[in-house]
């Protein structure tokens, strides 16, 4: 990309010297056959040159501004053919007829080649910063002014100038069309839709017979430089499986922990707080690290950028579904053994006590039992209904948009829908059935990133607040104290 630039100069200037060529229609010079090489696929008629001036000297000095097969190979085919065509023509008009005195009859470049010229070369120059070394084909020919003042030699209308043409169809000469036909300078890639018998091209991303590749903000940059963009996306999505797992992981061992304090009267938990912290952290880091192992972690849709749909199920899915699922059954066998031991304790105590004391309803029983169980019981069910309303989205929509599903879906119904007639909003309408609902896509994605807002606000305390500050006041005052029995030490 470097030498594009410098090539273009090139290129501009090299042009400029192939209109300059000096010269009249009646001129005094040689006639010579051509036997250069830079417009052997070009010229295959006498020549004339003016002057004391060879067709070796003519070639030197277009070789010196850049016209060798190096550079040309730079140029796209559709400005190289019109370029070339004007160069040769221009700097090697063709004899008509001579005379005995050395007078010759002399056709000049057509003014329909600089015209074709600027048109397929013009936009290059321009984007460059080039634009004022563009020809102007309707004034004289450049540097004849000096040759034959005042005027010069104008560019030659069609039928009475010089017409040239690439007469090489094997790629023998300079540059061959088999070699320029497909080449573009990097990151470019050829332009495919412009071929034989088409001029069909786009232009917001092609040019000149090349295009920019797709993503077009790939080749604006230097190569790499915006993969650490990508690569922290991809550090996000692995923390998403990280702390979805986490979640799961604590949420299920809340309601473990309220099980066996209220079933089995036990503070298993209060003693073994270490264990349990490992477990709920080593469990997401195992099913993350997995993930990220078998290079799963990846973008396969518009909306779903989290793990790859094949494996899924094996790395995430399942090992949460190994959490949800024990933790639901559990909290309402918690609920039932309350509710069941609630009943009998106050029947035993309408029993127990005076006649005159009221027996508490089955209702009130019932109100007992969800106060003490609402917060765990309110995120266990929200978190089952998140997992699984995702989940089955996921097996039961996310497939339709395989590759191999939906290409001949799309063939079928949207594409045959528009080259009937119809406009995008009804042919899109025809494919729905074969998309997954957008609704339906967005409330799935919506409803499982709510889960820990769901836990901060079912257990969140304004005496956190307060726990909070006390321990950051501890920490920094333990600090300030390290500081100064460290400067007495000293």
């Amino acid at each position: 990309m470097k030498t594009m630039p410098q090539f273009l100069v090139k290129v501009a200037v090299m042009a400029g010297l192939a209109l300059g060529l000096l010269g009249a229609v009646d001129a005094i010079g040689t006639a010579e056959n051509y036997n250069g090489t830079i417009c052997k696929d070009y010229v295959n008629y006498q020549v004339w040159i003016p002057p004391n001036v060879t067709i070796a000297s003519i070639e030197a000095s277009l070789v010196q501004e850049g016209m060798v097969e190096q550079t040309l190979k730079l140029i796209p085919p559709t400005c190289l053919t019109p370029l070339m065509e004007l160069v040769c023509s221009a700097k090697f008009p063709r004899v008509q007829t001579s005379s005995t005195n050395g007078n010759y009859n002399v056709q000049f470049a057509c003014k329909s080649t600089c015209q074709t010229m600027v048109a397929e070369c013009g936009p290059l120059f321009t984007a460059f910063g080039k634009g004022s070394l563009i020809p102007d084909c309707d004034g004289p020919i450049n540097g004849t002014v000096q040759a034959v003042p005042p005027n010069g030699i104008l560019y030659q209308p069609d039928g009475s100038c010089n017409v040239v043409t690439n007469l090489n169809t094997n790629g023998t000469g300079l540059i061959s069309k088999s070699q320029n036909s497909t080449f573009c300078p990097a990151p470019f890639i050829p332009d495919t839709m412009l071929g034989p018998g088409s001029t069909s091209t786009n232009p917001k991303f092609c040019e000149s017979g090349c295009c920019i590749p797709c993503p077009a903000q790939y080749s604006l940059y230097p190569k790499g430089k915006l993969e650490l963009g990508y690569r922290i996306a991809d550090v996000g999505r692995a923390m998403l499986i990280f702390f979805a797992v986490a979640i799961c992981a604590w949420i299920t061992m809340i309601i473990v922990n309220l099980h066996l304090h209220m079933v089995w009267s036990s503070a298993w938990f209060a003693r073994n707080y270490t264990l349990i912290h490992i477990f709920c952290w080593t469990y997401p880091t195992a099913v993350t690290a997995v993930a990220l192992g078998l290079k799963q972690v990846k973008w396969e849709t518009g909306h779903y950028c989290l793990l790859g749909e094949e494996m899924s199920s094996y790395i995430f899915f399942y090992p949460v579904a190994a959490l949800i699922f024990p933790a639901f059954l559990i909290h309402v066998y918690t609920f039932i053994h309350i509710a069941r031991i609630t009943v009998t304790y106050s029947n035993t105590q309408s029993t127990l006590s005076s006649g005159g004391t009221p027996v508490i309803s089955p209702r009130r029983h019932i109100m007992n039992v969800i106060k003490i169980q609402w917060r765990a019981a309110l995120v266990a069910v929200f978190a089952l209904i998140a997992v699984m309303y995702y989940w089955l989205f996921f097996f039961l929509q996310i497939k339709k948009i395989r590759p191999e599903i939906i290409r001949p879906n799309v063939r079928k119904y949207f594409v045959s829908c528009l080259l009937n007639g119809g406009d995008q909003d009804s042919c899109a309408e025809e494919l729905a059935p074969y998309l997954p609902p957008y609704g339906l896509m967005i409330s799935a994605e919506i409803l499982i990133s709510c889960l820990g807002i769901v836990i901060f606000t079912v257990f969140f305390r304004p005496s956190m607040i307060y726990e909070w500050s006390d321990w950051f006041h501890s920490l920094m005052s333990q600090r300030r104290s390290k500081k100064g029995d460290e400067f007495i030490v000293m």
